[in-house]
């Protein structure tokens, strides 16, 4: 539904459509996970007092994350479509505004919960965070139900006029042909593999402060790859290469060797996994499981475990490519917007995966050993289970 209605028609689809993806992940969040702890803290039972003192804290912080993100896609969604100056004039601009003071007021009470509840929940007394909780989830319903209305209202003309075929296609219109200059230097952040580089380098760079906070070393070889990992993916997505792939195949496959044979390489000689492994806290033998055992959890899943063999990690990344452009399926996606979106995510994941086994230095579940001497073809493989990963 989030590829749909006034979000996808019209000129710059794409930053609509992908702002509002982004909007509706963050709103579903936030509301599934109120309704969850409010839900726990309504029940009864020895484990509630542990249950509230692990989910209250890690959902206060992960509500702040969403209403941080709900703020920011909002405000690009709504001037994708109409200038501020004109919000009061229309139905559409008053509703945005309407909505604009709930997630206000819903920002509000998060400060109170932070002030009186999350303490007082953490301790097992979950009646503060009951009243206030019931007043918040009023009035998210309220703040769904004037979404409802705003996507079944028609945005104001604001005499721009229609949108070009090729902006209505892709979402914008192109300067002129591909020159290098253009490649370069006409720009067009994506607004989901953007800001996933951004915040990827940001969260790894913390990672790294921790351990030489605590007196760790960390090789700057690691993270001068992940950095450079995290540019390419920036630079394939957002740059001329962004703007003009959706627009021409040449540059497309262009984009896509970038994020399925370079970003990757990169990526993984920065040790992601060894980086959390090592930075996150261990929750221990009697705490809840934390981030540190999730990753753990992750690398030791069955489902890992069968796509890191050797055989199906080399069939995804090279057969994805036979299967998506000597088929009927790229001549299917090409007019759609969360097909490219889709490409580019399962091209970054694939190569992620085939050259976490050939070159990455994270333990994975199946290591490739290569004797001296070694060839490409003849790689010898086995399970393993790495002490760091304990």
């Amino acid at each position: 539904m989030t590829f749909t209605g006034h979000s996808a028609s019209g000129g710059a689809h794409d930053v609509a459509t992908d702002s509002l993806v982004l909007h509706v992940l963050a709103a579903s969040l936030w509301v599934g996970g109120l309704v969850a702890v409010l839900g726990t803290a309504a029940a009864r039972g020895p484990d509630r007092e542990a249950a509230l003192a692990t989910a209250v804290p890690r959902f206060s912080r992960l509500a702040l994350v969403c209403w941080l993100a709900l703020a920011v896609t909002g405000m690009v969604n709504t001037l994708v479509r109409i200038p501020l100056g004109a919000l009061p004039g229309s139905e559409y601009g008053l509703l945005v505004l309407v909505k604009a003071g709930a997630l206000l007021a819903l920002g509000g009470l998060g400060v109170l919960h932070r002030r009186r509840t999350v303490g007082a929940a953490a301790r097992g007394e979950p009646r503060a965070l009951l009243r206030l909780g019931g007043v918040e989830v009023l009035v998210m319903l309220a703040t769904i139900g004037v979404a409802v209305a705003l996507g079944r209202t028609a945005p104001p003309d604001t005499g721009t006029g229609p949108p070009s075929r090729l902006a209505s296609v892709i979402g914008y219109d192109l300067a002129g042909p591909p020159t290098f200059l253009r490649l370069v230097f006409d720009w067009r952040f994506d607004l989901v593999f953007g800001t996933a580089a951004i915040v990827l380098a940001v969260v790894y760079l913390l990672g790294v402060l921790r351990l030489r906070r605590r007196g760790d070393d960390w090789r700057v070889g690691r993270t001068v790859a992940w950095l450079l990992g995290c540019a390419v993916l920036l630079v394939a997505t957002s740059s001329g290469l962004g703007r003009y792939g959706p627009a021409m195949f040449s540059v497309h496959m262009g984009q896509h060797m970038l994020l399925g044979m370079l970003a990757p390489i990169l990526l993984v000689l920065g040790a992601p996994v060894t980086l959390a492994l090592r930075a996150l806290p261990a929750a221990g033998r009697a705490g809840p499981p934390g981030p540190r055992e999730w990753v753990l959890a992750f690398v030791h899943a069955p489902f890992v475990r069968w796509l890191t063999h050797p055989l199906v990690a080399l069939a995804l990344f090279v057969g994805s490519y036979y299967a998506l452009y000597f088929s009927a399926l790229f001549p299917a996606a090409l007019p759609e917007h969360w097909a490219h979106k889709l490409m580019n995510l399962h091209f970054l994941l694939v190569g992620g995966l085939f050259f976490w086994l050939v070159v990455g230095i994270d333990p994975a579940p199946r290591r490739c050993r290569r004797p001296p001497g070694w060839a490409w073809s003849s790689p010898r493989c086995r399970s393993t289970r790495s002490s760091a990963w304990r």
